[in-house]
């Protein structure tokens, strides 16, 4: 129980303020004790009728001009709004997930100087602990040093201190007890006939709660296209284990509005009641947010969703929306995989088609593929498709670029060729743009005339890069794979490293040498391979963090019909205190009786990070041995899973590099290499 009562201040009154009794002057109005000829009271105080008697508000004045009598006295506001007189609590509301701060104003509108002694909270008389809620909190920071405090008289202004709810973290509220704060001071009561040297402001926590909760708190997306949005349902409910009453949805809108690429959908009726957990009929609000980010966009779009409710309407729930750029994949199946697209043998008119499948877990965008050189253009034709969903559904045709593709879905390329009635038939190329995000171009080989060789190095990050502990010193061997997927003899000239400035490197000095090295000039033929071993020796870092080196392959290019090279960058670096990735490879599924035809899926999930987080990009998988004329070409960075399909009975074998970036991107470690091997014990489809 609180003791004594207090009646506080009604408001304001233009440039005064309506007070607990204070005499001023003989006339009537709103400031002080008034003396009316009339006997009347005045609004703002105690009246003194012409007879001199004592009127409630002090002594009363008759015309002849008696003495009248001045105090001091006390006005408080929470957040510029007077307290009402019959009630001296203060509610923290329903808001139980969100801090609340009350401001609190004390004010002097008495005639006399107004001495605070002090502002604290109350303590039991016989503990002397302090009545206060364990959440609540007095801030008195940068307003008064010490007490006591004088407010002069008619100081509108006053002092201003904070009070504030912050909730738990971890667990529900617990704690609902009040906060008995205490102003002690010189003021007196409303007629001024005694003093109130203490003052009582109870601080309370709601017996009936309600608890806004939004699912999710956050979202990225992640597998956003311009052609192909994404969409996310958000629930708004009522905490089942703390609140116990409903709250309204005010408004649900975005921060920053109006958005092109965030759009909200399926809003309910505003305002919408949530109930009480436990009530007949509850039912969450729900509502959606679709992203569909712009053409050429690289993924990092953000926005908020405010969620306000009458819980606190001055504080909306907050949802963070973001976009990332995941890295898509994807994989070719031709519809003849020994020829492609090698038509060097075909005398007629013949189609022949390559299903390109997105690999996920980010999408694949398409842009506007094309021929070239336009020379060829007069032999080969192209049409793109849709495939239907089933076997009766017709497949449709792409009449409009970019397009893009999520995760599972296809796109199947019709290229036909027609022999020319005069002259030769060139090769050339069928040339996809995509994005991974990153824009990279998919060159299919087109052959019709003479054979050509086309040269592809593997791993396909196009970098082979080593890690150890310089400290430790350490040696080791990697592979690079020169694989020919053209349907002519590629011709290599020369194979050597290159320090970092473009010169031919010292093996004495070097990285990087091969081991090995099979004597140049050679010749690799149509859908063969190269295995070249790279030993390494990290003691040669010569004391710095990193440096780097390159294998450069010199071959006869027969497109441009002169010799040109192809580089495979080397990185060596100290990991320090790091520790790098490891790589660990197996057939998922049973692997003893594959046959060709069939889809075997290399696993590398039992992999382990170490010192940095893996990504859907940091596995990296290449073909390092397969059974003659088999035209299985695998090389690609993606998800922990890739596939390949066997054309010849034999052992194919795979490494796998697993590769990790720390969060500010200064240091990359890569795996040290894991081989697994398929045997194609049988000829199937």
């Amino acid at each position: 129980m609180r003791t004594p009562r207090f009646t506080y201040a009604i408001g304001w009154a233009a440039t005064m303020v309506l007070a607990f009794g204070a005499g001023c002057t003989g006339s009537n109005g709103p400031g002080g004790s008034g003396a009316s000829d009339t006997g009347s009271n005045g609004p703002g105080g105690n009246g003194a009728s012409d007879t001199g008697s004592n009127g409630p508000g002090g002594n009363g004045a008759s015309d002849t001009g008696a003495h009248k009598m001045s105090f001091p006295s006390i006005a408080i506001f929470i957040n510029k709004v007077a307290l009402p007189e019959k009630d001296e609590e203060v509610s923290f509301g329903n808001a139980l997930q969100t801090s609340i701060m009350k401001h609190v104003n004390v004010i002097n509108p008495g005639t006399r100087d107004l001495i605070i002694t002090g502002i604290d909270w109350a303590k039991d008389a016989t503990t002397g602990i302090e009545k206060k809620n364990a959440y609540v909190t007095l801030d008195l920071t940068g307003i008064v040093k010490a007490f006591p405090v004088k407010l002069l008289a008619g100081d509108h202004f006053g002092i201003t201190f904070k009070v504030a709810y912050t909730p738990p973290v971890g667990h529900a509220l617990d704690d609902f007890s009040p906060s008995d704060m205490v102003i002690t001071s010189n003021a007196r009561t409303q007629d001024g006939s005694k003093s109130e040297p203490q003052v009582h402001i109870l601080f309370t926590m709601p017996q009936h709660i309600a608890v806004p909760r939004v699912a999710p708190t956050s979202f990225e997306f992640d597998n956003a296209a311009p052609t192909a949005p994404e969409t996310q349902q958000f629930t708004i409910s009522n905490d089942p284990q703390t609140a116990n009453a409903p709250f309204k949805v005010i408004s649900i809108k975005l921060d920053k509005a109006p958005s092109k690429v965030f759009k909200l959908l399926n809003l309910p009726n505003l305002p919408a009641p949530v109930l009480a957990p436990r009530a007949t009929g509850y039912k969450p609000v729900a509502f959606s947010v679709r992203y569909q980010p712009e053409p050429g966009s690289q993924g990092t779009d953000t926005n908020t969703v405010l969620v306000t409710t009458d819980v606190a309407p001055d504080q909306p729930i907050r949802i963070p929306l973001s976009s990332a750029s995941i890295p898509g994949s994807y994989s070719l199946s031709y519809s003849v995989p020994t020829q492609k697209f090698d038509f060097q043998n075909v005398h007629q008119k013949l189609k022949r088609s390559v299903l390109i499948t997105s690999g996920g877990p980010g999408p694949l965008t398409f842009g506007a593929p094309s021929i070239d050189p336009s020379r060829a253009k007069k032999a080969f034709t192209f049409k793109a498709f849709i495939p239907g969903a089933t076997s009766s559904d017709a497949d449709k045709e792409i009449s409009s670029w970019p397009r893009a593709f999520a995760k599972g879905r296809s796109v199947r390329f019709d290229v036909t060729y027609a022999p020319p009635s005069s002259g030769t038939s060139p090769n050339g190329h069928l040339l996809i743009p995509i994005r991974l995000p990153a824009p990279e171009t998919l060159a299919l080989p087109l052959y019709s005339g003479k054979p050509k060789s086309f040269i592809v190095l593997a791993p396909a990050t196009g970098n082979v890069s080593v890690n150890a502990k310089a400290s430790a010193g350490g040696k080791g061997i990697r592979h690079v794979v020169i694989y020919n997927e053209g349907n002519g003899d590629l011709k290599i000239s020369s194979l050597g490293i290159f320090d970092k400035f473009g010169t031919p490197a010292a093996p004495a000095t070097a990285l990087f040498t091969l081991q090995n090295a099979p004597k140049t000039p050679l010749t690799v033929a149509p859908n063969d391979l190269l295995v070249l071993e790279l030993g390494w020796d990290i003691s040669k870092l010569d004391g710095t963090k990193r440096d780097l080196e390159s294998l450069h392959v010199t071959y006869y290019d027969p497109y441009v019909k002169r010799d040109a090279d192809k580089t495979m960058g080397l990185v060596m670096q100290d990991q320090g205190d790091k520790i790098p990735p490891t790589a660990s490879a197996k057939v998922a599924g049973d692997a003893t009786s594959i046959k060709t035809g069939d889809t075997v899926v290399l696993d590398g999930s039992a992999s382990t990070p170490g010192s940095f987080g893996f990504t859907n990009a940091s596995y990296v998988w290449y073909v390092i041995t397969k059974p003659s004329g088999s035209a299985v070409a695998l090389s690609e960075v993606g998800p922990a899973r890739a596939s390949f399909t066997p054309d010849k009975v034999g052992a194919y074998s795979f490494e796998l590099v697993t590769y990790t970036t720390s969060t500010t991107g200064s240091l990359s470690l890569d795996s040290k290499p894991a081989v697994v091997t398929v045997t194609v014990v049988a000829g199937g489809h």
